[in-house]
């Protein structure tokens, strides 16, 4: 007997309140290089440093900062489809049909996360001076200011009716799902499934199929 889901399946939210503390774990990972770094040019950060100086020679560390960033969060979820943060927190990117999403789409994803935060630092840049961003107080706190306006920007899109997808998952066309998912359709994928109407009966949330219901009938003579 063939079944088939009578109602696409509805998206999680709570798999948000998982993809916030994975973000967490993901972030404090990536700055780890960044300590490192800082601690050699004898700075608070890379990017502090490059705003207060603006030279070519203080933008190379902050560029090599935002490389590592990139490369940790693209590689592993285009290839294995998790970050540490998400493996953890039992998360998986997805493609369209629900494998992982290959390394241009997950880097089309990082991407456009890092660009809040390059957004941001750029705001900064220009509408601030060296002078009022090397007070280290009122200078970090307008860098995080501009960085969450542009955060908000990126989550802005979440809607229950897109499966609480923000601008990163709309533009690269993957989807965030939970491991208890993985060897099912995923919700897209569940959204599209044929379903046959006209000579189908309903058993439960089932529809039964016309073959279906002559076996069981023969069964039943």
């Amino acid at each position: 007997m063939r079944c088939f889901p009578s109602a696409p399946r509805v998206p999680n939210p709570r798999r948000w309140a998982f993809r916030f503390l994975a973000g967490f774990v993901d972030e404090t990972l990536s700055t780890l290089p960044e300590v490192a770094i800082a601690s050699i040019i004898g700075a608070a950060s890379s990017v502090q440093h490059w705003l207060v100086a603006r030279t070519f020679e203080s933008f190379v560390p902050y560029l090599c900062m935002t490389l590592i960033y990139l490369i940790y969060h693209a590689v592993p979820e285009g290839l294995w489809g998790a970050s540490v943060g998400k493996g953890l927190c039992g998360l998986r990117v997805v493609g369209p049909n629900g494998s992982t999403p290959g390394l241009p789409r997950a880097f089309a994803r990082a991407f456009v996360c890092l660009s809040a935060l390059i957004a941001g630092n750029l705001l900064t840049f220009f509408v601030t001076s060296a002078a009022s961003t090397g007070n280290s107080s009122r200078g970090a706190r307008g860098t995080y200011e501009w960085i969450f306006l542009c955060v908000v920007v990126v989550v802005i899109t979440i809607r229950r009716s897109n499966g609480f997808a923000a601008v990163q998952d709309l533009i690269s066309g993957t989807r965030v799902s939970c491991s208890a998912e993985r060897h099912g359709a995923s919700p897209v994928e569940a959204a599209t499934l044929p379903i046959p109407v006209g000579d189908s009966e309903r058993l439960g949330p089932y529809l039964i199929g016309e073959a279906a219901r002559r076996r069981l009938a023969g069964r039943r003579l």
